[in-house]
């Protein structure tokens, strides 16, 4: 019995760390959409990283995600730790750059690229697609 109450409170700490990281990832796709689709950058990167780019709840929650993911899960979590890092860094990139001015084709390419990554976390995450905005 200890152990059924046990394996459904990991359950539901799973639930809640991909729900938060979720919530980030999406943030994440509506800034790319939005870079990729003015191929600029934003009119304001912020200076908290909870506001552009978000990875905030990636570290609290990718944790959780980590220690009670099964072992057949290994690539979804290798895809979601590899690209919200690779996230850190493209903020880093960005905050370099003039608010609003145009992405060069290196950093363009990185953005659409991102897109597409995105989207894939936020299916491991939901199960869903990202919404269109629309």
């Amino acid at each position: 019995m200890q152990a059924h109450f046990e394996r459904r409170r990991e359950q539901g700490e799973v639930r809640q760390a991909k729900r938060m990281i979720a919530e980030d990832v999406l943030r994440i796709a509506i800034h790319l959409r939005g870079m990729a689709t003015s191929k600029s950058t934003p009119r304001s990167l912020g200076s908290a990283e909870a506001m552009f780019l978000p990875t905030t709840a990636w570290k609290e929650y990718g944790p959780v995600l980590a220690r009670h993911w099964k072992d057949d899960q290994n690539d979804e979590y290798d895809t979601l730790s590899l690209y919200m890092t690779s996230v850190s860094v493209m903020r880093s990139l960005l905050a370099g750059q003039p608010a609003n001015a145009p992405l060069g084709a290196n950093l363009l390419e990185r953005v659409e690229e991102g897109e597409e990554l995105v989207a894939e976390c936020y299916t491991i995450l939901t199960g869903n697609p990202v919404p269109d905005p629309d």
